[in-house]
């Protein structure tokens, strides 16, 4: 798998992208964009009224003939981290050669990234904008922002996983991808994130979206977009205080305890697995370790 480094790809993520669509020269358009640039802004964007994703631009992505010729060619691009600290855009030409093997391989700890707006306790999660199941990237800044539990799974990894089964089904052939944060002024954490993809070899016909995906919590949570703290009190249920008991989940074999959201509850084996309500302070005196992930 080559890594695309040249300038061209640089300069189209920088100033924009011109109207595409797959396997149709026809558009329609859920969300309204300018004439001159298809980038997505939160001028565009309906409020949030519950629904995760939305489609926008008709579904259709928005790739240029050009990058649709390059992408017959696996590459990964991940854009420089902005003067704010924060992720800029990610683009590659996925094929089954860029996946990983998941039967041989793990994702690798991304603990030690703390994305733009990351707070520890606060179920935060570090969403990566290219899954480490469609490109094997694990602890790269440029592709990790901090996000919300409903956007990670119940929205991008929707996404994510349709992807990787196109390409599990065609191996010989490449999906154009991109997933762009948008973010508000100078705000440290993003509103949502726009994901693109388009089936190269069959022009769309296999595989095609344009979405965007809410950054939100469901549970009726504040998030403070511009510092990245979480108000609950406004949370469904009774707001809890840090020394209060909550819902952990345990690895009694790492002494590693986890938020129930966390992505790394999913790799515990069941017998190793252990739901518990307790207080942090407590689980740390019985000798349990928090999660790197999930920071709780």
């Amino acid at each position: 798998m080559r890594k695309l480094t040249y300038l061209a790809m640089v300069l189209v993520l920088a100033l924009g992208m011109i109207l595409g669509a797959c396997g149709s020269s026809e558009e329609t358009a859920e969300v309204d964009q300018s004439d001159d640039s298809a980038a997505v802004t939160l001028d565009n964007i309906p409020p949030y009224d519950g629904e995760i994703c939305i489609a926008i631009n008709g579904n259709q992505p928005t790739f240029t003939d050009e990058e649709l010729r390059e992408a017959h060619e696996s590459y990964e691009f991940f854009g420089d981290l902005d003067q704010s600290g924060r992720c800029t855009a990610a683009q590659a030409s996925l094929s089954y050669d860029t996946m990983p093997d998941q039967s041989q391989e793990s994702r690798g700890d991304i603990s030690e990234v703390h994305p733009s707006g990351w707070h520890s306790g606060m179920e935060w999660e570090r969403m990566h904008l290219i899954a480490w199941s469609l490109s094997g990237e694990n602890a790269n800044p440029q592709n990790l922002i901090t996000g919300t539990h409903d956007c990670n799974y119940n929205a991008m990894r929707v996404k994510e996983i349709e992807t990787a089964e196109y390409l599990e089904h065609h191996p010989d052939q490449h999906v154009l991808y991109r997933v762009t944060p948008v973010f508000y002024g100078k705000e440290q954490i993003a509103r949502g994130v726009q994901m693109e993809a388009e089936s190269v070899e069959d022009k769309g016909h296999g595989l095609c979206f344009n979405v965007y995906c809410y950054n939100v919590r469901s549970d009726g949570a504040v998030i403070d977009y511009k510092t990245g703290v979480v108000d609950v009190s406004a949370a469904s249920g009774e707001a809890k205080k840090p020394g209060d008991k909550r819902a952990y989940v345990l690895n009694t074999n790492s002494m590693k305890f986890h938020y129930p959201s966390c992505s790394g509850v999913a790799d515990i084996s069941d017998w190793n697995k252990e739901e518990v309500t307790a207080t942090r302070d407590e689980l740390i005196r019985q000798g349990y370790d928090p999660c790197g992930l999930c920071e709780p």
